[in-house]
């Protein structure tokens, strides 16, 4: 058949429903999703998901009786085997054979089509949200309550996101940000999700399967995604750069087994191979290519003798050496032996297959490996679910409805012009595109930090608001400007079964402010929390596709869109406490903090979760800041902060950035 549309219903009223939304031509269907195709988009799709990956995914949609799954793949001309559907609830009935048929077809009412699951009622979504964030959160039945803020458990923006994106998978609702902010606690959501079933309609459960991607176990070749094509584009233009390196220093108080650690890194290579693999073009595209293990990679180097400065220095020249794309491998893991105060491991990977939030499973795959070897064993094999499945998802997302809402939500925010930050700078910028990046790091003492979550208790706002809030008020005070444009990175791992992946998957967004003077500073601090949801309730459009399309306006030398940056590094989402046990447990290890990721922006404030308050790195262009600037900057900061958390209702215009010492 040339065309094809599939429904999946549960009965004759959501049938009768979708036929005359189908035959309205409705492009927002109120009722069940409308899978249609034709031969033209399914050579469309086969080039995405082709051969052997197309069919193992209907193998798998049919196994699973996964029915959206399947009705979307049979669109798109791919065999069904219907017999084994048939097992079952689920029915193949005809339909008319020519249009005019006057015979009826209806599906009999008591032989409804039942939903999988059970009807959710106010209490199932309770029990849903509890058990969601108790397993991310480590809680204990005893230390949660569906009548507790949220906020108390630690639910900041991006725990939130995920927990609200899990409840509108499984319930196929459109929750966002402001939702959670009104609703507060967890049996006020669950209202809330009971009364956005009721207003749709539905009081049964009809679980939206995302439009989910092929997968293919350690695909040879992989297609980039929509970020990793902006990050190649760069890269190419500065091959040279090391600004894309994410080094990763590991202090040991043992000597490790060299035969297990090299086992170990080519362990973690075969089950992520992204990691050992580089950039080809493939028709103009390009894409990841695997590349053969060849040993050894870990690269060991002698450092008996070596002063502790010496070895600082010797790790820093190792995070800032370019990564060949175009040669690969994207990973270099070098380990420094001999040292006095303990060896240590340094793991730099390339940006374009890797993030931050890629590090707890690629440290624990690394970990589990070594164990295993110097026992003596065979580490447990776990397969990913490959990114090639994320960028065919992506793909699938960037052909639906919600992602031209979400560009047009861009498009709003980005109308020209575009605020370009001027900080006052100790020398004249460059026009190359070069930074030269340096870390200034520092901490919010341990009162301003118990008065930081006392206030944001108070006030049910997110540490990350905050600390957002008060960033571009210093901004709006350094640069003198009335508008700014500060990026924020997101995880971009809006789909559960990429949680335990490695990859590049994170997108920035770009939150454009105005400076509001007569504002009291509480009020300055909601509005930037609720930009801040919005923003991440829209970010799944890329943002390197977005500076393409909208052609944005770009300053020789400068980035664009924005110039400043802003990260808050939950604890929670980065396990880094639970690795590093992990590590000294193992390997008697521990993480230090010599060597970062730098020069990707004139400044970057990074804002971390620590389990004594809160770790601030200032990252910034040292070919336009002196250290005694950016070391005034920082103090100046925690004024501010200081200011906003023990005077909010102190109207901006009045707040000062003084302390104590400069102002006698």
């Amino acid at each position: 058949m040339e065309h094809r549309l599939a429904l999946v219903v549960r009965d004759r009223a959501e049938l009768d429903t979708a036929l005359a939304e189908y035959l309205e031509g409705a492009t927002h269907p109120a009722g069940p999703t409308q899978h249609a195709g034709d031969l033209d988009t399914a050579a469309q799709w086969r080039r995405i998901a082709s051969g052997d990956m197309a069919q193992q995914l209907m193998q798998q949609a049919t196994a699973q009786r996964d029915l959206e799954q399947v009705a979307q793949l049979w669109v798109q001309q791919m065999p069904v085997d219907w017999a084994a559907l048939r097992e079952g609830t689920a029915r193949r009935l005809p339909l008319p054979t020519y249009p005019f048929a006057r015979e009826r077809y209806w599906v009999p009412q008591h032989e409804a089509i039942e939903a999988d699951a059970t009807p959710p009622d106010d209490a199932d979504a309770e029990a849903f949200i509890a058990g969601f964030l108790r397993r991310m959160l480590g809680l204990s039945p005893a230390q949660w309550s569906a009548q507790a803020p949220l906020q108390r458990y630690g639910v900041d923006s991006l725990i939130g996101m995920r927990l609200l994106d899990a409840l509108n998978e499984r319930y196929g609702l459109d929750l966002g940000g402001r939702d959670l902010l009104t609703a507060r606690t967890a049996r006020s959501l669950a209202e809330r999700v009971q009364a956005a079933l009721v207003e749709r309609g539905a009081l049964s459960t009809q679980v939206q399967v995302a439009e989910s991607a092929a997968i293919s176990p350690n695909p040879v070749r992989v297609p980039l995604s929509e970020g990793q094509k902006g990050l190649w584009a760069h890269h190419s233009l500065l091959p040279e750069s090391d600004v894309y390196n994410l080094p990763m220093a590991i202090r040991l108080d043992r000597s490790p087994d060299a035969s297990s650690l090299e086992r170990a890194w080519q362990h973690v290579c075969r089950r992520f191979p992204q990691l050992h693999s580089r950039v080809e073009l493939h028709d103009g595209e390009p894409a990841l290519q695997s590349l053969p293990l060849v040993a050894p990679l870990v690269e060991a180097i002698d450092a008996q003798g070596w002063s502790e400065a010496q070895v600082q220095q010797r790790l820093r020249e190792l995070s800032k050496t370019p990564i060949a794309l175009s040669q690969g491998p994207l990973i270099a893991v070098h380990w420094l032996r001999g040292v006095s105060g303990g060896d240590v491991l340094l793991a730099v990977i390339h940006h374009l297959v890797f993030d931050g939030t890629s590090m707890p499973p690629l440290l624990d795959t690394f970990v589990d490996a070594y164990a295993a070897y110097a026992q003596g064993a065979t580490p447990a094999s776990k397969p990913d679910v490959g990114f090639d499945a994320f960028v065919a998802a992506e793909r699938a997302y960037l052909q639906g409805a919600r992602a031209q809402r979400d560009r047009a939500y861009w498009q709003d925010q980005w109308r020209e012009p575009l605020p370009v930050l001027e900080l006052p700078t100790d020398r004249p910028r460059l026009r190359d595109g070069r930074v030269q990046g340096q870390t200034r790091y520092g901490a919010v003492a341990s009162d301003r930090s118990d008065r930081v979550r006392a206030f944001c208790a108070a006030h049910g706002v997110s540490a990350a608001a905050l600390f957002l809030g008060v960033y571009e008020l210093l901004l709006y005070r350094y640069s003198g400007q009335s508008e700014l444009m500060v990026g924020v990175p997101t995880q971009g791992r809006r789909d559960e079964r990429f949680g335990e992946s490695v990859g590049y998957f994170m997108n920035l967004v770009a939150l454009r402010s105005r400076r509001q003077p007569q504002w009291p500073l509480r009020q300055w601090i909601d509005e930037a929390q609720l930009r801040l949801v919005d923003a991440l309730d829209h970010a799944a459009y890329p943002f390197a596709k977005l500076v393409r399309e909208l052609r944005v306006a770009r300053e020789p030398g400068r980035t664009p869109v924005f110039q400043a940056a802003f990260e808050f590094q939950n604890a929670t989402v980065l396990q880094q406490g639970r690795l590093t046990q992990r590590l000294q447990q193992v390997l008697g290890g521990e993480f230090t903090p010599w060597v970062n990721q730098e020069g990707e922006y004139e400044i970057v404030l990074e804002v971390v979760e620590v389990a004594e308050g809160y770790g601030l790195r200032l990252k910034y262009d040292a070919r336009l800041f002196d250290a005694g600037t950016i070391d005034g900057f920082v103090a100046h900061y925690a004024e501010l902060l200081d200011e906003v958390v023990v005077s909010p209702e102190r109207l901006v215009r009045d707040c000062r950035l003084l302390g104590e010492a400069e102002r006698e």
